[in-house]
């Protein structure tokens, strides 16, 4: 699901919406967020990263088309 739906349909589903990001920000930085549907692996390990996310404008919408394979872009 993580892939498949619009980045604008995740972030309008509660809850899950969380686990989207968590997944979405595991792929900018592969040292982090590993258990996609358990966020208690990650705490357990330290390897549980929430901070937001920057990125300049260029570079989220090169991230966004490789990362929703049914993006708006």
């Amino acid at each position: 699901m993580c892939h498949y739906l619009k980045k604008e349909t995740q972030n309008k589903l509660p809850f899950l919406n969380i686990l989207f990001f968590h997944h979405y920000k595991h792929h900018i930085k592969k040292n982090i967020n590993f258990g996609f549907g358990d966020f208690t692996y990650d705490f357990l390990f330290g390897t549980l990263d929430l901070t937001p996310i920057e990125l300049n404008k260029e570079s989220e919408k090169a991230f966004d088309k490789k990362y929703f394979i049914h993006s708006a872009y």
